[in-house]
């Protein structure tokens, strides 16, 4: 289960960047060719930044590599750093879900707005990735914690 999460993950954010990357490109074939360009893929360019910043930040989060508190490296070994992982993990995944919450909020007035990106594609469709992103790095950030008590104080701390 873990392994076609992490490939489903993996592939969309290689997906994102290749649009990223062709789009733009063949908007020069299409102006040269056709003398029109694609409608819509400046911004469609940048939302797919959007994808491929959280994208990346979830699959950080999944190995374990996303920027935190520096506890591993300031602290010796033993009690006082795994206290200070509990709460480096507390405090990220705290902060992950409120702004987690507040992307559901900005999704769910951009989807009532009906704005659209270009060429037909929704706003909100878009911007679904923010919630998603700071969900799975709230929940990544839990799960990191080796202990059961501090998995539990993390998810306290989650709300």
């Amino acid at each position: 289960m873990k392994r076609a999460a992490a490939l489903v993950e993996d592939s969309a954010a290689t997906l994102a960047l290749l649009a990223m990357v062709s789009l733009p490109l063949l908007e020069v074939v299409f102006r040269r060719l056709f003398e029109r360009g694609i409608p819509g893929s400046g911004p469609i360019v940048q939302h797919l930044t959007l994808w491929v910043g959280f994208l990346g930040a979830a699959i950080a989060a999944r190995e374990g590599k996303l920027l935190s508190l520096a506890s591993g490296t300031l602290i010796p070994e033993g009690r006082f750093r795994r206290a200070a992982e509990v709460f480096a993990a507390a405090i990220a995944a705290g902060v992950s879900t409120i702004l987690a919450s507040g992307a559901v909020d900005l999704v769910t007035v951009e989807r009532a707005g009906g704005a659209s990106i270009g060429a037909g594609i929704p706003t909100w469709w878009t911007q679904l990735v923010l919630p998603l992103g700071f969900a799975l790095i709230a929940v990544r950030q839990v799960w990191r914690v080796r202990s059961g008590v501090g998995r539990a104080i993390a998810l306290a701390f989650r709300g």
